[in-house]
């Protein structure tokens, strides 16, 4: 089964702030990627965390996937370069 890597950030105005949201998306099964930043808003300092997370096919894509992968080859002729 495949699986699709959703990326975000979280931010926050304080540490204290930042640290809360990132124990919050933790406990939902995102991951930390990378290192925490600070980021300049206006007049204002942001902190950010990027984090990931991966999650699996739904079954319309699990369909597709199996659709596509058994239909035949094409049956046309294929031209073949000339051989020199």
């Amino acid at each position: 089964m495949a699986s699709k890597t959703q990326y975000s950030t979280a931010s926050g105005k304080t540490l204290q702030d930042l640290d809360a949201l990132v124990t919050k998306l933790l406990r939902e099964g995102h991951r930390l990627y990378g290192n925490p930043y600070a980021a300049a808003e206006r007049e204002e300092s942001i902190f950010c965390q990027a984090l990931t997370r991966d999650e699996g096919e739904s079954m319309e894509e699990q369909i597709e996937r199996a659709v596509v992968a058994e239909r035949p080859a094409s049956v046309l002729p294929i031209e073949m370069p000339a051989v020199r």
